[in-house]
């Protein structure tokens, strides 16, 4: 999808007590729970780079089922700037623009990229007023390995406008599995309403997820 790919670290306390893990975030290979869009879109698109880095560990747990704000649903013409990285000049695009759907479909929340139809359910993790925080995931077979890639955006909305930061954690992995990149981005996020959302209701279910920095004894 092309949306967002850089994203702010995740901050703040876990959302509800802890409960079963049931994801390691992100992980070449390893145990491989309820994911959040593996085919998801992704906001700077970044090139593959080289040099084996330690990369940020996350788990998910599972939470209380949340969902946008209703004003969030929509097509919106989207703006995307990279903040903050430490990735190398010629890995990313600093500025993209995109047009993002987000709807609701029963219990499914779902981010499309309009330009290339790529799409993905995401994952709602703290919604306070207009400002919500979500996360997708994207885990990509390359010819010469694996990409894999976790975007966590918060956004707010104002009526007919939308802003705020994406948290994006991206890892290359070679043929063998070992770490080859492992960059983050911090991207800022603008937006424009060019239509209004579409909001199917279902029947209320189970867990949403919360990614969390894995702390490590």
């Amino acid at each position: 999808m092309n949306p967002m790919n850089p994203a702010q670290p995740a901050s703040g306390a876990p959302l509800a007590p802890m409960a079963p893990v049931l994801d390691e975030l992100p992980t070449a290979s390893g145990p491989s729970g309820s994911q959040a869009g593996q085919d998801g879109p992704s906001m700077a698109p970044p090139l593959p780079g080289s040099g084996g880095m330690e990369a940020p560990a996350f788990k998910i747990r599972v939470t209380e089922n949340l969902y946008l704000p209703p004003a969030m649903y929509g097509v919106w013409s989207i703006h995307a700037s990279v903040t903050e990285t430490n990735a190398q000049p010629w890995q990313f695009m600093p500025n993209t623009t995109y047009i993002w759907s987000l709807g609701r479909y029963g219990e499914v929340v779902k981010l499309m990229n309009l330009e290339n139809r790529a799409q993905t359910s995401i994952q709602v993790d703290k919604v306070q007023g207009n400002t919500a925080t979500f996360h997708y995931r994207n885990r990509m077979p390359l010819y010469d390995g694996q990409r894999d890639v976790i975007e966590i955006p918060t956004l707010t909305v104002h009526e007919d406008t939308l802003e705020g930061m994406v948290d994006k954690y991206e890892r290359y992995f070679d043929r063998n599995q070992r770490l080859a990149v492992n960059n983050h981005y911090l991207i800022r996020v603008t937006g424009t309403r060019i239509s209004g959302g579409r909001v199917q209701f279902g029947q209320s279910a189970s867990p949403s997820l919360e990614v969390e920095p894995l702390k490590t004894e």
